[in-house]
């Protein structure tokens, strides 16, 4: 089952229910459904489930803030590998977040699959699977990856996204393009207001040393003329 349903579902339901449903999913299931519910919901349910699960959530949940898993997308869409083009097809109407042209394909116990286009989804006959046309070969981020040593991958000139697996290769998320081109940005503009304060430093010490300069100038000017009155 997609953990983003899950969520919404988890979201309708008494919280004393989605607990025991807690209890007895598998944990990954359950972390990645955390990543997409409510803050608030989410929280109120790991103070309620066991301790001993809870602490190994949380620690799970955690990603350094520049990670790719920071900046990950949790709620991408994926397909399952058993569907049809119709029922792919069906799936991505159904979607009503920001989808990109490189749809992600998952087993059923959530493993990264493959990759299909959505312009081959467009032009399959609708009752091939799925699984016979994806892209076998992508590449993967671990989560754990430094964002900054992906901002220049190879793999941006063909993709939007890519998918972030985590050791077992089950599919967590997906960094987006704009989010990398977003990071690009807010780094040119530090670099820019660095250059600017480097600039102000340099004019202050600019001024401060001319002053000096004047300082050392006039003095010495007195003392010349003290010189030649004596």
């Amino acid at each position: 089952m997609n953990p983003h349903f899950m969520s919404s579902v988890f979201e309708l339901m008494q919280q004393e229910n989605v607990v025991k449903l807690f209890e007895s999913l598998e944990i990954h299931f359950t972390v990645l459904s955390v990543r997409m519910m409510n803050e608030d919901l989410a929280e109120r349910l790991l103070n309620t489930i066991s301790s001993e699960k809870s602490t190994f959530i949380r620690r799970l949940l955690k990603y350094l803030e520049n990670s790719v898993g920071s900046h990950m997308d949790p709620s991408v869409l994926t397909l399952s590998d058993r569907m049809t083009v119709k029922e792919a097809l069906a799936e991505v109407k159904r979607h009503n977040k920001k989808i990109s042209p490189d749809l992600f394909v998952l087993t059923s116990d959530r493993r990264l699959a493959g990759l299909i286009h959505i312009s081959d989804l467009i032009a399959g006959n609708p009752e091939n699977e799925i699984r016979l046309m994806m892209n076998h070969k992508i590449i993967t981020i671990p989560p754990e990856t430094p964002v900054q040593s992906i901002l220049n991958h190879q793999e941006w000139k063909d993709y939007y996204a890519l998918p972030v697996v985590d050791k077992t290769s089950v599919f967590l998320g997906a960094i987006r393009l704009e989010t990398i081109r977003s990071i690009l940005v807010d780094s040119d503009k530090r670099k820019e207001d660095l250059g600017q304060t480097a600039i102000s430093a340099l004019g202050e010490l600019y001024q401060i040393g001319l002053a000096g300069l004047l300082k050392s100038a006039t003095d010495i000017k007195s003392a010349s003329s003290k010189e030649k009155t004596q």
